[in-house]
C-alpha cells in the first residue's frame, strides 16, 4: 500500500486491512508487527478480533508518520 507524500512528523489516516478466514476451521491471528526498512515510521492497530471463525473477517490498521524525507517502507 502507498500511503503518499507526508510531512515529517505527520500522521497519515489510518489505513483498514482485513483477513477473511475463507475455510471452516477457526484461524488465530498472533500478534501483528512490522518489520522490514523503517519500520518506526509505521504503527499498527491489532486485529479487532484474535480468533477469525470460518466464513468471517477481522480487521487492523496501519498509519504512516515518517520520521525523514524521502521513501520509507515497512513489511507487516
Amino acid at each position: 500500500y502507498g500511503f503518499g507524500t507526508r510531512t515529517i512528523a505527520t500522521s497519515s489516516a489510518a489505513v483498514a486491512f482485513t483477513i477473511e478466514n475463507t475455510g471452516n476451521a477457526n484461524l488465530t491471528v498472533g500478534t501483528i508487527s512490522l518489520g522490514g526498512l523503517h519500520p518506526g515510521d509505521f504503527s499498527v492497530t491489532q486485529a479487532t478480533s484474535a480468533t477469525v471463525t470460518g466464513g468471517t473477517t477481522t480487521t487492523f490498521t496501519v498509519t504512516f508518520t515518517p520520521t525523514v524525507s524521502g521513501a520509507r517502507s515497512a513489511v507487516v
